[in-house]
């Protein structure tokens, strides 16, 4: 930040691209642009500056997971979406392969390592370095798409994973306590037998965040994939096929462990009427992930009119 003020004069976003003559040259700004966007990109969990997710992920409590998982996260992006917007930092070429290679990287090393997990929360949190690296192929898609599309497709998608995130580790606050977390796909398994209700909400979010149609997942997905096919983003879209295929097997897999037949009965917190909100939470959640990914129209329109004022 230091760096582009000593050029800009000025701490506001600002284009970095119509300085004086007096500039210090477009290495100098290449080099203050990529130093903030790995700060930013840290804070995202975007590889390769994503080693501290999953043991925040796994050593924090589940509510405070939940909260950088998308709070935090969505903040950020909504940040770096403005600042790159602003200071035209895609004008450069180098930027530009950057901010590719990010995302790329992201979607394949965050499904990849995924696959290794048998912890629930550090699956959620390789995942979401994959999805943070969707967001940014839109991003970069961006700079080369006519119109609004690519902001619209952020958008969507960063309110489609709040929607994903906060439900599975809804779910798996309301079984956990403060004396266990149920954090290890084993200790899943039988749940649908024992608690259809909470089984089928976390289904339906699994397989949204795997992008299958009918849930809000999908229709976030698409909405970048169509983003980077009018920016003709081939080789990134590839990474987001093949990326988004992974994914779907170890989301399949908790899946699977939870129809498997109980081997022996797991102490899960038995929620009495203090539970009824979370169970109410829980159940808005899982109706906005299927209007949305049904009939998403109405939030689309709101959409499109939010991403004209960023």
């Amino acid at each position: 930040m230091a760096l582009i003020y000593a050029q800009t004069g000025t701490l506001s976003f600002a284009s970095v691209t119509q300085l004086p003559s007096a500039g210090l040259g477009d290495s100098y700004t290449v080099v203050a642009l990529l130093m903030i966007v790995s700060g930013m990109a840290f804070k995202l969990s975007l590889a390769p500056f994503h080693m501290w997710t999953p043991d925040v992920y796994e050593g924090a409590p589940l509510p405070a997971t939940a909260y950088l998982a998308t709070i935090g996260k969505a903040a950020m992006f909504v940040v770096l979406l403005r600042f790159v917007q602003i200071s035209e930092a895609l004008s450069f070429d180098s930027m530009v392969i950057v901010f590719t290679f990010i995302a790329a990287v992201s979607m394949l090393a965050g499904n990849l390592l995924a696959l290794l997990q048998d912890n629930l929360k550090r699956i959620l949190a390789y995942s979401s370095i994959a999805h943070m690296g969707y967001l940014l192929l839109a991003l970069v898609a961006g700079h080369y798409a006519t119109g609004t599309i690519a902001v619209e497709a952020i958008t969507f998608y960063l309110i489609a994973y709040m929607i994903m995130s906060l439900g599975a580790f809804g779910v798996a606050s309301i079984i956990s306590s403060s004396e266990k977390e149920f954090d290890s796909i084993n200790e899943y398994q039988g749940l649908f037998w024992r608690n259809p209700i909470l089984a089928t909400i976390f289904i339906a979010m699994l397989l949204s965040l795997a992008g299958i149609p009918l849930t809000v997942g999908f229709i976030g997905k698409f909405y970048i994939f169509l983003s980077g096919v009018e920016a003709e983003l081939w080789a990134l879209l590839g990474v987001l096929v093949l990326g988004s295929g992974i994914g779907l097997y170890y989301y399949l897999r908790i899946i699977y462990r939870m129809f498997m037949p109980e081997e022996h009965s797991l102490p899960y917190r038995a929620r009495g009427v203090e539970g009824v909100s979370s169970y109410a939470m829980l159940a808005i959640l899982f109706f906005l992930l299927l209007l949305f990914g049904i009939y998403p129209a109405p939030i689309m329109s709101v959409v499109a009119a939010a991403s004209a004022l960023i």
